[in-house]
């Protein structure tokens, strides 16, 4: 059981860490567009304000649904959220090099709108993962089920940092 929510809480907040930390590639995609200098901002208040309305809204109807259900539930709606990311991402890869800039430049409302979009359902779902992870913690009895939860956590931002740093260090060797 503590492997089992140790990994559920490093799946509960990776997506919040894949969005912040590639700030990079967000910032090629909305170069010369009206979002090039707010989308951090704009990525962080979505997310934590679905995050919260959700958390306080769960406070009411929570006992309406189990946890394995709310569980299942945020974990697959994360998992469409990032089919549609890999999409969005994955599309510059079939323009040609000399089409690039121009295809940037058209994509990039449409590219902000469903980053919005989506940063806010992973907002909800992480909120929901994490209510419903902390609630099965609580229902074992034991402390150490929930500091599974928290340093799978830990991990989770330690992971998707060091990621970034690692994909970044060959880019900086290079200039």
């Amino acid at each position: 059981a503590f492997l089992i929510l140790y990994l559920q809480g490093v799946g509960s907040l990776f997506p919040w860490n894949a969005f912040i930390t590639k700030t990079d590639y967000y910032a090629l995609a909305f170069r010369d567009s009206d979002y090039a200098s707010s989308f951090e901002s704009m990525i962080t208040t979505t997310f934590t304000l679905v995050g919260l309305v959700t958390i306080l809204g769960l406070q009411r109807v929570q006992d309406r649904s189990s946890p394995r259900v709310r569980v299942v539930g945020a974990l697959s709606l994360m998992l469409v959220v990032f089919l549609v990311i890999f999409a969005f991402s994955a599309a510059p890869l079939s323009v040609p090099p000399e089409e690039l800039r121009s295809y940037l430049r058209t994509s990039a409302t449409p590219l902000f709108a469903v980053t919005v979009v989506c940063v806010a359902t992973a907002g909800f779902a992480q909120a929901v993962l994490s209510g419903s992870l902390f609630t099965y913690a609580t229902l074992y009895g034991r402390p150490t089920y929930l500091q599974a939860i928290s340093g799978g956590m830990g991990v989770a931002g330690l992971s998707v940092s060091l990621g970034s740093l690692v994909t970044t260090l060959p880019q900086t060797a290079k200039a």
